[in-house]
């Protein structure tokens, strides 16, 4: 593995246009370790956790309970039929405690707390521990937990991920190493997005040969608190928590409005009209995609009036919903 690049800074509002035009990983270190969180962090584990209960609601969270036979690897049994752990909703508060009670167990539960909205668990948290955001629809989440292993997925927005309590180490593919990860099923998934089913602490390449070439070019780093991680939209990584109590947080956001939705959406419905058909029909399809989307050129469709291009337009928020209506009562009538 290679190591991902490092910068030294604090002017992540000046740095992040040039971050999204690489369109690589950069680690930015100590970007937030004058937030009062990772101060907190740095005394203790425990410290950390009572200095976020301060801002914590009675809103019920998702959180993820493995076994300890896990050992904090969220993903799939033997057969990939089912998930290798449980979720549940309850406040805040009782998986901190729970983190908190835990911490110095020989064999403890894998507990995680996925990307959560900061305003919706933790209101005010941001007043003292404040970043800037990338454009008015950037999402800034939490993540805590105890060892864990968020297997290597993908996720559309672009990631800036800031750790601010405990150790992370991430191991990162490009997007062109789809092939040579072995991913899960689609319909089947830990949190939505498909993972590769590769143990990376100890890959068998005699049942995924492949994915010697993916490491080959993948990237690793360790982040501390403090430390933030850039990771551009589509880029495979693999989140691995060192320590008894972690914490995160981290920005979302996207270069396209909101309203357009998830690309997965738009694969899964391929999946159902495409895929199966015969294959000739595909390749059309393919040209017509290819057209339409992937290489359109808005000169093309220059002999159409202004007024009369509907869907063929640039995509406004009331066109976006034209589309999202039709696509809806199409599949109604499957």
């Amino acid at each position: 593995m290679n190591r991902v690049r490092e910068i030294s800074g604090k002017d992540w509002g000046g740095l992040s246009d040039q971050f999204v035009a690489l369109f690589e990983p950069v680690v930015i270190r100590a970007l937030v370790e004058h937030w009062p969180v990772v101060k907190s962090f740095d005394e203790s584990g425990e410290q950390g956790l009572n200095y976020v209960r301060r801002f914590a609601n009675d809103r019920p969270v998702t959180v993820y309970v493995g076994e300890p036979e896990i050992s904090g690897r969220f993903g799939y049994s033997d057969e990939l039929t089912q998930l290798n752990f449980k979720s549940g909703r309850i406040p805040l508060e009782k998986v901190l405690d729970r983190l908190i009670s835990q911490q110095d167990d020989a064999e403890p539960a894998a507990v995680y707390v996925g990307s959560s909205p900061v305003d919706l668990w933790l209101p005010d948290f941001s007043r003292e521990n404040h970043i800037q955001k990338r454009n008015p629809e950037t999402v800034e989440s939490f993540w805590l937990g105890s060892k864990t292993v968020i297997a290597p997925h993908f996720d559309f927005p672009h990631n800036l991920i800031c750790v601010v309590g405990g150790r992370r180490k991430v191991t990162l593919f490009p997007p062109d190493q789809l092939a040579n990860l072995y991913v899960g099923p689609l319909d089947l998934t830990p949190a939505g997005q498909p993972i590769s089913t590769v143990d990376l602490s100890q890959p068998n390449l005699g049942q995924h040969p492949k994915f010697g070439l993916a490491q080959k070019v993948g990237l690793e780093t360790e982040l501390g608190p403090g430390d933030a991680l850039f990771i551009p939209s589509m880029w495979w990584h693999q989140v691995e928590s060192l320590d008894a109590i972690n914490m995160m947080v981290n920005l979302w956001w996207t270069e396209s409005s909101g309203y357009l939705g998830s690309p997965l959406n738009a694969l899964m419905h391929t999946l159902l009209a495409i895929r199966d058909i015969p294959q000739e029909q595909k390749e059309h399809w393919k040209r017509l995609f290819d057209y339409y989307v992937f290489e359109m050129d808005v000169n093309e469709f220059d002999h159409i009036p202004e007024k009369a291009k509907g869907i063929l337009a640039p995509l406004t928020e009331k066109i976006a919903d034209t589309l999202k209506a039709r696509v809806i009562k199409e599949l109604s009538q499957l």
